[in-house]
């Protein structure tokens, strides 16, 4: 196999420790297993909250058209993924503005 070609399905060093600490809240064996190049560049991507919030976005919403989408049990783990960095690594900070318009 071509060394660029086992680069995409290698899990690197920083996606695996990426997905031993979020094991416990929001586990992405299946992505990891199915899309491996995934992991690898949010373990790139988990220190940069602007960079990453835009690869999440890119991976829950299509807007290149006609893409066939993950299959559900990828997509939950995803947006679990997601809710926990949003929540818990970087929370979304809101001013008093911004929440007076959920209430």
């Amino acid at each position: 196999m071509p060394c660029h070609a086992r680069a995409n399905t290698d899990l690197s060093g920083d996606a695996i420790r990426l997905m031993l600490r979020v094991d416990h809240i929001a586990p992405i064996h299946k992505l990891a297993d199915g899309f491996p190049r995934i992991v690898n560049k949010l373990a790139e991507l988990w220190k940069r909250p602007y960079h990453a919030d835009r690869y999440f976005d890119s991976l829950l919403h299509d807007t290149r058209g006609g893409r066939a989408g993950f299959p559900l049990s990828v997509l939950n783990e995803i947006s679990s993924l997601y809710e926990h960095y949003r929540t818990n690594v970087f929370p979304v900070q809101q001013d008093s503005w911004s929440k007076s318009l959920y209430l």
